[in-house]
């Protein structure tokens, strides 16, 4: 595990789901930690979805696999955008979890 790549900051945010009293369920996101990360890939495309254009970015990101992150977490990153975890690939040999992210619709 090499430490002088990490030189992002990311906020990692849990999910957190409440239901009125209504019984309407409402997502919002609590602040776990923030820790230092690798920015693997940073890729963007255009998609097409019901005839409108929309772009669409994704980040993959190296952190250490001390940090307990789950699927469907966000993690912000610091002075930067804000990313929805879609997968958590382990990497045990070096000691890393890889984030498969897609940037959040503001």
């Amino acid at each position: 595990m090499r430490a002088g790549p990490m030189t992002i900051k990311l906020k990692l945010m849990q999910p957190v789901t409440t239901t009125n009293r209504y019984g309407e369920a409402h997502t919002s996101y609590k602040h776990v930690r923030t820790i230092w990360a690798e920015q693997v890939k940073m890729s963007g495309s255009r998609q097409e979805q019901v005839a409108e254009h929309f772009a669409s970015y994704a980040a993959l990101f190296r952190i250490r696999s001390a940090h307990p992150v789950r699927e469907h977490w966000q993690v912000e990153q610091l002075g930067g955008y804000l990313y929805n975890v879609e997968a958590v690939e382990p990497n045990t040999r070096r000691g890393l979890l890889t984030l498969i992210c897609s940037r959040a619709n503001p």
